[in-house]
């Protein structure tokens, strides 16, 4: 249980094992710890060493708070209970017994209501230039009960100015006395002053000498507080090192089997549990990263959700670039946990929660932008959201690839969520829709953001492409999926109202595609693009384009070629030849999509050999016809690995140029690249056939 009689601050504890040892104790002791180096008017007790001209210890001596040793601390945790702190307070006249501990004189004084602070009845004009110096001031005033202005009041007699400077024209009209800043601490120490042996001379003003400075100083040394250093963080890093491993690998386990989406699907209590995360924000405050998500991790559970500005700040810390490989890996854990125990599907609050903390906490202007922002770091690429560490660490790298794989799997199971009918309300409700639709786009496919999820996909893929980083090629895969989600997130949810108005949506998608791979000479963006849209590709092709008429009469059979065919005339002759003569013709064969590809073509990339010997079957086709990139449907057979086709084609076509290149690429290369071994032996050996029959 909390106990609101122990609310501490440290002051000049700079040793960072012996800090985490005292925050620990803290918190097992039911105390509660205040990080940063402002002072807080809560505080009860301020940990020291020894005495500090920092803005922390000035202000509770003059608030009459205790001031003591950590051995008070130490002591109380291993005796399991808070000790009196009378033997632990900071005495400043250790060596002169017979003079009084200034600190205990005005904590005993404000204790017994004689005064209420050290500086009660002061009505004080802060004349220094300096804002942040200023704000220091006067908070040590203002702790000290004084009443503080920074212009002239007009409903206050001023009784103090204190300023930086040696002379004051309008406190000398006024009669008013005028203080240099090292004076507050005269008036809490007395005498006691120049036996601190402080950094500074208390006797006089001088600048840099002065007590103002050192305060200043003191304060950037209780910032610059990091747990994280080179030694404690190897020594964490050891600690959890084994069980980071173990958990990843559990997690993968998880991910795969089939049954994953119930692994992220937990049972929700009646009640949810209330969970303070007030230690987490003072562990953050204090700069103890690794900890504050160690501390949520422990505390998570189905319907606990930490507070969304606790997470922005975490994730503040992980882009930054300066976080270490522990933290970023914890810190995907604690996503995925979050997710885990509070599924988004069918839940309005947790989907606007997950819309919150998944966004850049700089800009803040959605997840779209957070996600468009990693990808464009790994491929340092301009613009970002906003600036980040370039060029990025391996750490920062593997970070964003993690983050990439969250959002997908996040995706995934939305999709999955609205295709099983388990999300109890609308899909629209969830992540995935409001990422990338907006009310006013919702009835269309090609979102703004779908749009430049495409761009990046073409820009990712030649960007990964002969590329021998396997991260790399994983980022590409990534967004692959993205893309094939996104699509058939938006089909489900438009297909029971309206089949056409999703036909129409596919075409207007692979147009863009399509328009986005026009003039890129290489290969893999014009055949992989296809295969991250999956069955698109099954769906009516898009109206000819304008300049394609040649290609279309080329698969069209001519009246002089039908005359050389055997039993063409009688065909033509025949009654009912012209509907017999239609049904054997494939439906879509006249039609060229805006990659100038043919029904034949479409038939290889999917390997449809009925379709293919349907095609074959008609007079005049042209086997050996390309598409706008000068691919021949063999280049895709090939490129697809569809084994039937190629065999097809090789067995059926006396004429099928095997040495067709496009920059350099024949279809055997195409087979090799891709892995498909198998085919490149059958174009090998068919080729062989070819020479030894040239031979003969």
């Amino acid at each position: 249980m909390v106990d609101n009689k122990y609310i501490f601050q440290m002051s000049g504890i700079k040793n960072h094992f012996q800090k985490r040892q005292l925050l620990q104790s803290i918190r097992k002791l039911g105390g509660i710890y205040i990080g940063g180096s402002v002072y807080k008017e809560a505080t009860t007790h301020l940990v020291v060493q020894k005495a500090l001209a920092s803005e922390k210890f000035l202000a509770a001596c003059a608030g009459g708070k205790w001031i003591v040793s950590p051995e008070f601390v130490l002591d109380s945790v291993n005796q399991n209970a808070w000790l009196p702190e009378a033997s632990y307070e900071l005495n400043l006249t250790a060596q002169t017994p017979e003079t009084p501990n200034p600190l205990k004189t005005w904590r005993e004084r404000v204790a017994n209501g004689t005064v209420s602070g050290a500086f009660q009845d002061w009505v004080v004009l802060i004349d220094i230039d300096d804002s942040a110096r200023r704000s220091v001031f006067d908070r040590i005033l203002k702790a000290g009960r004084a009443v503080v202005f920074t212009d002239w009041p007009t409903s206050h007699a001023v009784t103090h100015v204190l300023t930086k400077n040696t002379y004051n024209n309008e406190a000398e009209k006024c009669g008013i006395p005028y203080y240099s800043v090292s004076y507050v601490a005269k008036h809490l120490f007395g005498h006691v002053c120049s036996e601190l042996n402080w950094s500074c001379n208390l006797d006089s003003f001088d600048g840099e000498q002065s007590c103002e400075m050192a305060i200043e100083a003191a304060a950037e040394t209780d910032v610059s507080m990091d747990v994280t250093d080179d030694l404690s963080h190897k020594e964490l890093e050891k600690m959890l090192k084994e069980y980071i491993i173990i958990m990843e690998q559990q997690k993968k386990m998880l991910l795969t089997v089939p049954e994953f989406y119930s692994y992220y699907t937990p049972n929700l209590p009646v009640q949810i549990p209330a969970v303070d995360f007030s230690n987490v924000q003072s562990l953050v405050e204090c700069a103890f990263f690794p900890q504050a998500l160690e501390e949520i991790l422990g505390s998570l559970q189905p319907g606990v959700m930490p507070p969304a500005p606790l997470l922005q700040q975490l994730m503040h810390h992980a882009l930054h670039g300066d976080a270490k490989p522990l933290y970023l890996s914890l810190f995907i854990t604690v996503l995925h946990s979050i997710l885990r125990n509070n599924p988004t599907w069918g839940s309005p609050g947790h989907t606007k929660y997950f819309l919150q903390i998944l966004q850049c906490p700089e800009c803040k202007s959605g997840l779209w932008s957070l996600l468009e922002t990693s990808f464009r770091v790994c491929l340092e690429s301009k613009p970002t959201c906003h600036s980040l560490p370039s060029p990025p660490s391996t750490e920062l790298f593997r970070l964003h690839c993690n983050l990439q794989e969250f959002f997908l799997r996040l995706f995934q199971l939305e999709l999955h969520a609205a295709s099983s009918g388990r999300s109890p309300g609308s899909s629209r409700a969830s992540v995935l829709y409001s990422t990338f639709w907006n009310m006013w786009e919702k009835m269309t496919l090609t979102s703004r953001a779908v749009q430049q999820l495409s761009k990046l996909l073409i820009k990712t893929l030649l960007w990964a492409f002969n590329s021998t980083q396997e991260w790399r090629l994983g980022m590409s895969v990534t967004l692959q999926e993205t893309l094939c989600v996104v699509v058939e997130f938006w089909a489900q949810e438009h297909s029971p109202l309206n089949s056409s108005l999703v036909e129409k949506g596919f075409k207007d998608l692979a147009e863009h595609i399509a328009i986005l791979c026009q003039g890129i000479p290489t290969r893999p963006p014009v055949s992989t693009y296809l295969k991250a849209l999956g069955n698109l590709c099954d769906r009516r092709p898009v109206q000819t384009l304008k300049g394609q008429t040649d290609r279309i009469e080329m698969n069209q059979p001519s009246t002089s070629s039908a005359a050389h065919v055997p039993g063409s005339e009688a065909v033509k002759d025949s009654p009912g030849s012209s509907d017999s003569r239609r049904e054997t013709i494939p439906r879509g064969y006249h039609r060229v999509n805006a990659a100038g590809e043919t029904l034949l073509h479409r038939a290889c990339i999917r390997n449809q050999v009925e379709t293919l010997l349907r095609i074959l079957s008609v007079p005049g086709t042209d086997v050996n016809i390309k598409d706008h990139a000068g691919w021949t449907p063999l280049h895709e057979a090939c490129n697809h690995g569809s084994t039937d086709c190629v065999q097809a084609l090789l067995h059926h076509c006396p004429n099928l140029q095997l040495a067709s290149q496009v920059e350099g690429v024949s279809p055997l290369h195409d087979a090799l690249q891709n892995q498909h071994m198998h085919i490149a032996k059958m174009l090998l050996r068919r080729g062989d056939l070819h020479m030894r029959g040239l031979k003969t």
